[in-house]
C-alpha cells in the first residue's frame, strides 16, 4: 500500500476476517478527490505532509464549499483510521499476552468510523480527534492519534478490567517522591501535595476513590499562593497547569528511561556453572508487568540489548576498517597496515603483549605496534560508533512507540545520551578497558573480546565479510 492511498482506504472492523477483525474498504469519493487535488504526492514524504495539512484547511475553512469540504474531512478520516489500528497494535503488544486480549479486542473502542455522513449525535472517534486537533498546538496528526488512544476512556476502562493500571498525569505527581527533584521541581511537588492530598479525603467521601481527577480551579490557585509564600510566583492559573504537566511529562520519561531504573546495570551475560560455556540471558517479557508504563519501559530495555550487539559487532567492523584505511593514506605506515588484523588476532586469541606481537609480525620495535594498534584508541573509536548507533536505534523506537514529540527536547536527549552511554560502558566497555590496563596475568574474555574474535574469525574465513 502507498503511503498516499491511506487518505482513501478506510479500515473497518470486519468480524468475518478471522485472522485480522478488519479489512480496508476503498471509499471511491475520497479517492477521487484526493488524486484530483494531489495529483504528484506518490511517495514524497514532504509532499505528502503538505496535503495532509491542506485537507485540514480544507476541512475547516469557510469559503471552501460544503461538498469539497466534506470530501476533505472524509479522506482525514480514512488516513486516521490506520494510525488508529497501529496504537492499538501497540497496546495489545505491550500489554495484551499477559493479561489475554489482543488489539482486536480494543478495535471496537475506537476504530468506529464506517465512513459514512454524519447523522444524528453519534460522533466517530476520528471525527473527535480531528475536532480536538491543531497544528499549532499538538503537531503531528499522528503522535496525536496515538495519545488520544491512549486517553480514551472506554479503551482504559477495558485495560482496567484486565488488570491494567493506567497512570494520570496526577497520579504520577500524586505518587512522585519530593525528596529524588530538587528546584523548582521540588517546590511544585511539595505544594501540590500539601494542595490536592488535602481535599482527597473529602473526594472519598463523595465516592470518587479511584481516579486521580484533574485539579480544580480552587485548588490551582491555593497552590500558586503556597507557591508564592516560598517566593515562587506563577502568573495564572494556566500557567501552572502548564508547569505541573511539563513535571508530569519529564516523570513519566524518567520511569522508561529510567535515572532510577533504566537502564539496568546488570551483566549481558549468565555462566552455565556445568560447561562454563557463556551465553546472554534471556531478557523478561514485558508482559508480566500490569503498569503500562512500566512495560513499554520493559520493552526498550529489551529492544536496547538486543541492538546493543548489533551495534557493538558493526562498531567493531567500521573501527578496524576505519584503521586499515587511515593507515594507508599514511606514507610512513601505509606497509603496515595489513598487519592490523594479524596484530589483533595475536592479541585477543594468543594474549601476547606488544613485544611479542613485534616479534612475531617481524617488526623492528615495539613502538610499530603501538602505533598501528593503538588497542585503546581502536576501543574508545568503537565505543563511540558503537553509542551513536544504538542512540539512533533507541530514537527511531522511541518515534515509533511516541514516548516523546519530535524533534526530541534538548534536555530529554541529554539524559538520552548520558543513559546510554552509562548502559554501554557498563554492559560493554569497561572490562574491556579493564582488560587493557591490566599487565600481567590478563585474560581477554570480555564481551568486547568475544565479538572481535568473532568478527576476526569470520573475517578471515570470509575476506569480504
Amino acid at each position: 500500500m502507498s503511503a498516499s492511498s491511506k487518505y482513501w482506504q478506510l479500515v473497518k472492523i470486519d468480524a468475518a476476517e478471522a485472522s485480522s477483525g478488519y479489512r480496508l474498504q476503498l471509499m471511491p469519493l475520497a479517492h477521487e478527490f484526493f488524486t484530483a487535488q494531489f495529483p504528484d504526492v506518490s511517495h514524497d514524504i514532504d509532499a505528502q505532509h503538505s496535503a495532509q495539512n491542506e485537507l485540514l484547511n480544507l476541512s475547516r475553512a469557510d469559503a471552501v464549499p460544503e461538498a469539497d469540504s466534506l470530501k476533505a474531512e472524509l479522506c482525514l478520516r480514512c488516513y486516521l483510521s490506520h494510525p488508529i489500528l497501529q496504537a492499538c497494535r501497540r497496546r495489545a503488544r505491550l500489554f495484551g499476552p499477559g493479561h489475554g486480549f489482543t488489539y482486536r479486542d480494543l478495535l471496537p473502542f475506537v476504530l468506529n468510523d464506517d465512513g459514512k455522513p454524519l447523522r444524528g449525535a453519534f460522533v466517530p472517534f476520528s471525527v473527535e480527534i480531528l475536532s480536538s486537533f491543531s497544528t499549532a498546538r499538538q503537531g503531528s496528526l499522528a503522535n496525536w492519534v496515538d495519545l488520544r488512544v491512549r486517553r480514551n476512556p472506554e479503551l482504559n476502562q477495558f485495560l482496567l478490567e484486565c488488570g491494567l493500571r493506567i497512570s494520570s498525569d496526577w497520579a504520577l505527581l500524586n505518587r512522585a517522591n519530593p525528596k529524588e527533584l530538587d528546584g523548582l521541581d521540588r517546590a511544585l511537588i511539595e505544594v501540590f501535595h500539601r494542595v490536592y492530598r488535602r481535599d482527597r479525603p473529602q473526594q472519598h467521601r463523595q465516592g470518587m476513590r479511584q481516579k486521580c481527577f484533574d485539579p480544580t480551579e480552587a485548588q490551582l490557585q491555593a497552590m500558586i499562593q503556597a507557591l508564592r509564600e516560598r517566593q515562587v510566583l506563577m502568573h495564572s492559573a494556566h500557567s501552572l497547569l502548564n508547569q505541573l504537566k511539563q513535571l508530569a511529562y519529564r516523570l513519566r520519561c524518567e520511569d522508561i528511561w529510567g535515572r532510577r531504573g533504566f537502564p539496568l546495570t546488570e551483566s549481558l551475560e549468565m555462566t552455565d556453572p556445568d560447561t562454563g560455556e557463556t551465553s546472554l540471558k534471556e531478557i523478561p517479557t514485558q508482559a508480566s508487568t500490569s503498569d503500562p508504563e512500566t512495560a513499554e519501559r520493559l520493552e526498550l530495555q529489551s529492544f536496547c540489548y538486543e541492538q546493543l550487539l548489533h551495534c557493538l559487532n558493526q562498531g567493531i567492523r567500521d573501527g578496524i576498517g576505519v584503521r586499515i584505511q587511515t593507515l594507508k593514506q599514511r606514507s610512513r605506515y601505509a606497509h603496515l597496515a595489513q598487519q592490523v588484523k594479524p596484530a589483533l588476532r595475536l592479541l585477543y586469541f594468543e594474549n601476547q603483549s606488544q613485544g611479542q606481537i613485534a616479534a612475531c609480525l617481524g617488526m623492528t620495535n615495539q613502538s610499530q605496534v603501538s602505533r598501528i594498534l593503538n588497542p585503546k584508541e581502536l576501543l574508545a573509536s568503537i565505543r563511540q560508533r558503537t553509542l551513536e548507533a544504538l542512540l539512533h536505534r533507541i530514537l527511531e523506537r522511541v518515534r515509533e512507540l511516541n514516548i516523546t514529540a519530535f524533534p526530541v527536547p534538548p534536555d530529554y536527549l541529554k539524559n538520552l545520551m548520558h543513559q546510554v552511554s552509562i548502559f554501554v560502558d557498563e554492559q560493554v566497555f569497561e572490562t574491556a578497558l579493564a582488560e587493557l590496563n591490566t599487565s600481567r596475568n590478563r585474560s581477554m574474555d570480555s564481551l568486547y573480546a568475544q565479538h572481535l574474535r568473532q568478527i576476526l574469525h569470520e573475517q578471515e574465513m570470509n575476506p569480504a565479510a
